[in-house]
């Protein structure tokens, strides 16, 4: 019973996410996701002015209805930092309203300044502010329509808030996410689109455009209630002109591919567009189960969703079995320094089941290595005093899901060599001792004191010292009268007297 309840413990700790993803949050329009044509991140704005202008529609209007509800459990009553990775271009498109939980939802501005880069600034109003324990929320509602926000962050006290993501909306039967549909590789899932991502980040290549029949691609089935014809439209995005096209093949053409040019038949877009599929309007679908299947050919182009526009109440989508959820670890441990060096090496070594996951530092954010599934090592040669976290990520952005523990590594100083000791002087008699011993000359050992016994008529040539428990002295024409002292500390002083 014991281990059952560790294995539960470390569950739930895997689940406390620190940080709260805009696209995980509660949405409410006039707010919306959107995704950067360049970085592939999902972010979250009011975007529909800054396309006319970037006048400021909802500036006064705090209490107008739309924002972005991040929601979290505070474990511990205490004071609390919160701080949001945003981008606010100009001094136009700057500011956002917030409201709090703990301020019943009474909103105030924020001026942000400007940054045209992902920049993490705490939130006006609640640096150290008192959250007491239980559920809480922060809102960013629109003001000035292009400030972009991408999450939410606690920085004191962060391991007593847990962020909590929003429950999707469920879509109605007659409109399938993709994230729902059945992915199969090199397709995959990412912030709730699906795309052939890699080749778009060296350059946007069409790896997969001369194979329409190579294995990829999204599924999506659903019944037909009603034999007739029907058109399908998909929520796409096209950015340009070498990533505007997927292979179509649907299960009444037996998954014979086509190709489907998005830009020319609904034109290129950088946002979120729903447009009709190409071979697919006004097509005859008989009664039964049947699928459309979106292929990959050129790696830009992004499905958000499939629906039905024409006979929606006679088409049911059906959702494909969730994907085991994914699972890693990564290792590595702290090296130690050479004399005179500043850095050391170590090797990280990771394994996961994520096709895309990734390792980045903490707190630096730095991407360290993205490598996918399987089992890997990379040598990190510049590791310093100043600790850093190896943190593995489910794909390629610190903000999604960890896998695992993070890992603490750090340079350790080398233990320092103890000098060897003074070794003490012999206890054992010395050499001169092997002269005759005197006849008229004694000598005897006490409490650390050597006292010497002789007769100046005798004209001994002796030397004295201690041996053992006593005391010997030897006589010898070459000796000159010699004491040898003998501490009990193991000092040995010789003094002649004659």
């Amino acid at each position: 019973m014991k281990f059952f309840c560790l294995l539960v413990a470390a569950a739930s700790a895997q689940t406390c996410l620190h940080t709260g993803r805009a696209v995980d949050a509660e949405i409410v329009a006039p707010m919306v996701r959107a995704v950067d044509a360049e970085t592939h991140e999902t972010y979250v704005w009011f975007q529909g002015n800054e396309l006319n202008g970037g006048k400021h529609l909802n500036a006064k209007c705090p209490t107008c209805t739309g924002g972005a509800t991040f929601q979290f459990d505070v474990k511990k009553a205490g004071k609390y930092t919160f701080q949001a990775d945003l981008i606010a271009p100009n001094n136009r498109d700057d500011s956002l309203y917030v409201t709090t939980s703990v301020d019943r939802g009474t909103p105030y501005q924020w001026s942000i300044g400007v940054f045209t880069s992902w920049t993490n600034r705490d939130i006006e109003g609640i640096k150290d502010k008192y959250f007491p324990a239980g559920t809480h929320s922060i809102t960013l509602k629109p003001r000035e329509d292009g400030t972009k926000v991408r999450a939410l962050k606690v920085t004191t006290g962060s391991e007593n808030v847990c962020f909590k993501k929003a429950q999707a909306p469920k879509p109605k039967c007659n409109t399938e996410l993709a994230a729902d549909a059945e992915i199969i590789a090199p397709m995959v899932v990412r912030d709730g689109y699906v795309w052939l991502q890699g080749n778009e980040l060296n350059g946007g290549k069409h790896f997969n455009a001369k194979c329409p029949t190579c294995k990829g691609g999204v599924k999506f089935q659903f019944n037909i209630k009603k034999a007739g014809k029907y058109t399908f439209q998909a929520d796409v995005i096209a950015p340009n002109n070498r990533d505007d096209s997927f292979y179509v093949t649907t299960s009444l053409d037996t998954d014979t591919p086509y190709k489907w040019d998005v830009g020319k038949s609904m034109g290129l877009s950088t946002v979120w567009k729903w447009g009709d599929i190409a071979g697919i309007k006004d097509k005859y679908f008989s009664v039964g189960t049947h699928s459309i299947t979106l292929k990959p050919r050129e790696d830009g182009t992004k499905v958000r969703a499939l629906r039905v526009t024409t006979g929606s109440n006679t088409v049911c989508f059906k959702t494909a079995a969730a994907p085991p959820t994914n699972t890693g670890s990564v290792n590595a441990p702290s090296c130690t320094l050479e004399a005179g060096k500043r850095i050391c090496s170590t090797t990280v070594t990771w394994t996961s089941t994520s096709p895309s996951a990734c390792i980045y530092l903490e707190p630096t954010g730095q991407l360290f290595a993205c490598k996918g599934l399987g089992t890997h090592s990379q040598v990190a040669a510049w590791i310093s005093a100043r600790p850093l976290d190896f943190v593995l990520h489910e794909r390629r952005s610190p903000a999604s899901l960890k896998l695992g523990s993070a890992v603490a590594v750090r340079a350790l100083q080398a233990p320092k060599k103890s000098a060897k000791p003074t070794a003490s002087p012999t206890t054992a008699p010395t050499g001169i001792l092997g002269h005759a011993t005197c006849k008229h000359t004694i000598c005897t050992y006490t409490h650390g004191m050597t006292l010497v016994n002789t007769s100046r008529k005798f004209h001994d040539k002796w030397h004295c010292e201690k041996v053992g428990n006593g005391c010997k002295c030897v006589c010898h024409a070459s000796l000159k009268c010699a004491l040898r002292h003998h501490h009990t500390t193991g000092y040995k002083k010789t003094i002649t007297h004659c």
